[in-house]
């Protein structure tokens, strides 16, 4: 009986190793300071979100999401995963920097876009050698 596994998939090469690696620790470290925030501000009485800005919180949470479904999904679909990494990246960036100019948000993103171009690169040369 022959495995019907595609044969390049066996072997991790290194930039999917690379992609692991820093998702791991983009996700891992963002996760450690955000759940928490998260966590207590559905537990309080009051509202979590900042008086001035609410939505600063919902588009923090929502791109706190996206990274961790990313990460998840990524395991499995490369493509996907880096897709949804690369738009929480966007998600915490651009409305700060169209919005208000802050380009601290930057901060945010540049890590989860990141991680997610190694997935996306490493999905589509997956692709072609597969092609």
């Amino acid at each position: 009986m022959t495995s019907k596994t595609n044969p390049i998939r066996k072997k991790a090469n290194g930039l999917l190793i690379a992609s692991r690696i820093l998702g791991s620790i983009v996700t891992g470290l963002f996760s450690l300071f955000l759940i928490p925030t998260m966590i207590e501000g559905i537990t309080r009485e009051e509202s979590y979100l900042p008086k001035e800005n609410p939505w600063e919180g919902v588009l923090m949470t929502a791109g706190t999401i996206l990274l961790i479904a990313g990460y998840i999904i990524s395991w499995k679909k490369e493509g996907l995963g880096g897709s949804l990494m690369i738009l929480a990246g966007l998600t915490v960036s651009l409305p700060f920097i169209i919005l208000s100019g802050n380009y601290g948000s930057l901060i945010f993103a540049i890590p989860f876009i990141a991680s997610g171009l190694l997935y996306v690169i490493y999905w589509t040369d997956l692709r072609k050698k597969t092609l």
